[in-house]
């Protein structure tokens, strides 16, 4: 069973394959960098329960963020940064205890520091 979907830095286009919601064990999917369209699938938060990280950042999807997606309660990291996502935030995204954010107090050096909600942090250096 597929448990980790990247197609990441390609040039795919389109709507995400509706054949995804059958994935039902997949906890990471980061299609970041891509040409991806159309609205946020909602089946997404009805189907994929499992997933943990979901990024989308740089695509093209655009609309509201489905109230489906606050179903995702293990998800700890959501990117939708850089596409055209309008409306509100759903305020239930607000109750996904496990969504971490980024600590942004080392801005000289080259760790990325992601806070867990609970207060625990997680540091990623970058090597170059």
């Amino acid at each position: 069973e597929l448990r980790v979907l990247d197609l990441s830095n390609n040039s795919f286009l389109g709507e995400l394959p509706l054949s995804l919601q059958n994935c039902t064990e997949l906890s990471f999917i980061n299609l970041r960098d891509n040409s991806f369209s159309g609205k946020l699938p909602a089946w997404m938060g009805e189907s994929l329960l499992s997933l943990i990280i979901l990024d989308l950042h740089s695509n093209k999807f655009h609309g509201c963020i489905p109230l489906q997606l606050c179903r995702l309660a293990h998800i700890q990291f959501f990117d939708l940064c850089q596409n055209n996502i309008s409306g509100n935030i759903p305020r239930c995204l607000y109750n996904l205890t496990a969504m971490a954010f980024k600590n942004t107090n080392n801005k000289h050096t080259k760790e990325d520091v992601y806070t867990y909600m609970d207060g625990t942090q997680v540091t990623f250096i970058t090597v170059k």
